[in-house]
């Protein structure tokens, strides 16, 4: 009983923190078009690669 209390604990700590990593990646992405690119960190070729994206989504 307590070992898959412990897995389902675990499972959902890793959720949350996947969770939490993604939505940070998404909300650097989306700053970084209004910022320029360098305030979020990232490189040129990313910033240049996501913006192509954007414009082929449109």
């Amino acid at each position: 009983m307590l070992r898959l209390l412990d897995s389902v604990i675990l499972i959902a700590w890793y959720g949350f923190v996947l969770c939490g990593s993604i939505m940070a990646l998404v909300r650097m992405s989306r700053g970084q078009v209004h910022h320029g690119g360098q305030a979020a960190g990232l490189p040129e070729r990313w910033r240049r690669w996501m913006l192509d994206e954007r414009i082929e989504e449109k």
